[in-house]
């Protein structure tokens, strides 16, 4: 967890569940956010069956806890994006649900991007009838699928030119996980000049400016 970004694995019986967030806000709110996620995604990825489910559970469980936020003026005015995904050890294949997350990209050209918009942010969910659909990604050896927050994507250089995250990646999708998120560290702060800095995040419920914070997850679908 960094601030408000978060991310984490759990491995079930059948495979390995994932989670990775944004948290709307910054300070000790969104730290606090962040860490009753992570929790109760590591309860509930072995309790509930799928990933709809999870979602479900997810999204309730930020409700009750942003009921009563860390900051008073922040009520109501709190979410998080997330993208949960499941890999499952028998087939090669990752299935996912977004949750007004940034989708992922994955370094080949054969695959595309989710086809069904995402469901709301989690503590969203109470204000309407929300339904999760499932994405099947197929992977074969060596492909690997990047996650990020909106962080990167929304990183801009001098000339107000958003980072080309995709463009980018692809040109390293050779390099091993590690290697790759190196490289595009690199590359992304030399696209913004220098070291980030410490902003509000944009986003598409509420634009508060660009984020040149980088925040990124590389995970090679293969494998645990």
């Amino acid at each position: 967890m960094l601030g408000g970004d978060l991310y984490a694995t759990v491995r079930t019986s059948t495979g390995t569940r994932l989670i990775i967030g944004d948290v709307m806000g910054k300070g000790l709110t969104a730290i606090s956010d962040a860490a009753l996620l992570l929790g109760a995604f590591r309860e509930g990825a072995h309790r509930q069956a799928t990933l709809p489910d999870l979602a479900a559970y997810l999204d309730h469980s930020v409700c009750w806890n942003l009921a009563y936020p860390t900051e008073a003026e922040k009520a109501g005015e709190v979410f998080i994006t997330a993208a949960i995904l499941d890999i499952p050890d028998a087939l090669p294949q990752v299935d996912m649900v977004t949750c007004g997350h940034p989708p992922p990209c994955c370094c080949t050209a054969r695959w595309s991007p989710p086809s069904t918009p995402p469901a709301p942010p989690l503590g969203l969910g109470e204000l309407t009838a929300v339904t999760y659909h499932v994405d099947t990604l197929t992977f074969g050896p060596g492909d690997i699928l990047l996650l990020h927050t909106d962080g990167v994507v929304e990183a801009r250089d001098a000339r107000g030119v958003f980072y080309p995250l995709s463009e980018r990646a692809a040109s390293w999708a050779l390099h091993s996980p590690s290697a790759l998120v190196h490289h595009l560290r690199t590359d992304l702060l030399a696209h913004i000049g220098g070291a980030p800095e410490t902003r509000p995040p944009a986003s598409r419920f509420r634009s508060l400016g660009p984020s040149p914070r980088v925040r990124g997850a590389a995970h090679r679908a293969h494998a645990v």
